[in-house]
């Protein structure tokens, strides 16, 4: 919850430093700000992706970024954990 709180005020912040950018013009925008400023939400959001996934499972208990067996070893996983063998199942995921 305190990562979404930060995000947001991230966010927040983001916008309040860009609506003085949009009231100059983006012409008065050097290329070198741009760059600072995307390479500035990159690290951002790069710090936030690896406080939230790299954590013990934050990707297998995460559900939108969880990537699952192909369907053609289905039956084979299900096999697998019937032999008592679902922790190798789980790691190969």
């Amino acid at each position: 919850m305190m990562r979404l709180r930060n995000l947001g005020l991230a966010l927040l912040c983001g916008a309040a430093l860009a609506a003085p950018a949009a009231a100059l013009g983006l012409a008065d925008l050097s290329k070198q700000d741009a760059a600072s400023g995307i390479r500035g939400a990159l690290s951002e959001g790069v710090a936030s992706a690896v406080d939230t996934l790299g954590v013990p499972g934050g990707f297998a208990n995460n559900p939108k970024v969880r990537i699952a067996l192909p369907r053609g070893l289905d039956q084979v996983a299900q096999g697998m954990r019937l032999l008592g063998r679902g922790k190798d199942v789980d790691e190969l995921v």
